[in-house]
């Protein structure tokens, strides 16, 4: 738009890349140098309000609220697949809930057959019975009989209906288990991270092209940002990356750092590669607006025509066009050298015509799935070729070892169930060993006891 209208209304001006810089030893280097001595009118880029920078800039009404997040690398879940179609679904609480239950149901079962079994001749079941009950209901299977009292039928029936919910249950988180890749961060806020700086197991990574971040750690009062400027200032626990991209880049390669930048920006990498998480967290709140050289004529213009004041919101309908970049982490300060305010005039109506309707957002979205339609290599679960309409062998283990599972207990079992009716079937024979081994172990009581 600015050559379109420079042709018409012969615009100068020139495209310098170049960083804004921060007050050092009482001088101004990159942008606000040239707003400060006069050679530029106006930095067309977001600039963050801070009072020193208002001491030599004019800068406008804000227009935007920009949040800092958190971005870090999703962790690699190490886990065994041999029982992960048990341990997975439901966490030991449930299944020890569900042992639970069958125990004290087991032992109500035993106490009303025995109480019962004259009344209504109901059919009696010992303990051990009453557990194997529970647990075939659990297992979706049948009882060998039924009861015959109201009160047993309504214990059963029930347990029916809660091992149908616990089953469907189990059922739909195998589903989820298998349809979505789960990532588990060890922090969910910035207070956690905070506390992970401090043991040595995660460093801050930052931006070098501006430093407003990091002076508002160092200047913030609250703890834990006292306690965050300790690890970078003391233990050093902070590197500085020359620009958001090599920032990604290096945080990919180094997942024991967290990038700290603009909200907006780092969610567009997250939404372009899965291998980065985005924390719903957000730290250090701050405005954008314009910066204008000092007493600048169009200063009025801009705070009056321009902008209004609004609230420091997560969510913004209305951003300026000028820093399409500032979404693609390129900073790019646009230096007018000569201003004709009938240009400014229809250059701005029409960019704000163009916010009121949604450009801006409806342009970031689209081009951001645009760049992660294009980028699904490390996608798991996004890419065609990785996605799977059957279950592998590696995620199903769990059940067959179950099934050898109960093979083996079922042939232990046998073993030792022939074992008792051997020794239970000789056991009144006189002339067996058992039989001797018994008279003697008897005898020897009596004469040594």
């Amino acid at each position: 738009m600015g050559h379109e209208k420079g042709e018409v209304k012969i615009l100068v001006f020139q495209i310098v890349p170049w960083s804004y810089g921060d007050e050092g030893n009482a001088s101004w280097p990159g942008a606000f140098k040239a707003l400060y001595n006069q050679e530029a009118d106006i930095i067309a880029g977001a600039a963050i309000m801070r009072y020193d920078r208002s001491l030599i800039a004019d800068l406008t009404y804000p227009f935007q609220c920009v949040h800092t997040g958190m971005l870090t690398v999703a962790p690699v879940r190490q886990r065994s697949d041999a029982m992960l179609i048990v341990t997975e679904p439901f966490q030991w609480q449930v299944w020890l809930m569900t042992a639970a239950c069958i125990l004290f149901s087991a032992l109500t079962l035993f106490i009303l057959s025995s109480t019962l079994r004259r009344v209504y001749n109901e059919e009696s079941f010992s303990l051990f019975e009453s557990a194997w009950v529970f647990f075939s209901i659990f297992v979706q299977q049948g009882i060998p009989e039924q009861p015959r009292s109201w009160s047993i039928r309504i214990l059963i029936s029930l347990w029916w209906l809660a091992s149908i919910t616990l089953m469907a249950t189990f059922t739909g988180s195998l589903v989820a288990l298998f349809a979505v890749e789960r990532h588990e961060l060890p922090f969910s806020s910035f207070n956690e991270l905070v506390k992970l700086v401090k043991q040595g197991k995660y460093s801050i990574l930052m931006d070098s092209k501006s430093l407003t971040r990091t002076e508002m750690i160092a200047n913030s009062q609250l703890p834990v940002y006292q306690d965050l400027w300790y690890e970078i200032g003391v233990n050093h626990r902070i590197k500085y990356v020359k620009g958001i991209r090599s920032a990604v880049n290096f945080l990919l390669q180094n997942p024991a750092y967290v990038l700290l930048g603009p909200k907006t920006v780092l969610k567009m990498y997250e939404q372009t590669d899965c291998r980065l998480t985005l924390l719903q967290e957000t730290i250090l709140p701050t405005y954008v607006s314009i910066a204008l050289a000092k007493d600048s004529p169009y200063s009025t213009f801009f705070s009056n025509r321009g902008f209004s004041s609004r609230r420091c919101k997560t969510s913004t309908s209305r951003m300026l066009l000028w820093r399409f970049h500032m979404y693609t982490s390129h900073l790019v300060d646009l230096y007018f050298r000569k201003l004709y305010i009938s240009t400014f005039l229809e250059l701005w109506w029409l960019i704000r015509e163009l916010v009121e309707r949604g450009f801006p957002k409806k342009w970031i979205r689209d081009y951001g799935n645009y760049i992660a339609s294009r980028r699904f290599d490390f996608c798991n679960g996004t890419s065609p070729s990785k996605l799977k309409s059957y279950l592998d062998l590696r995620r199903a283990q769990g059940a067959f070892w179950i099934l050898i599972g109960g093979l083996l207990c079922g042939i232990l079992v046998l073993f030792i169930e022939i074992a008792l009716h051997y020794v239970v079937k000789n056991a009144g024979s006189e002339d067996n060993r058992f039989a001797q081994f018994r008279r003697w172990a008897s005898s020897y009581i009596r004469e040594n006891w």
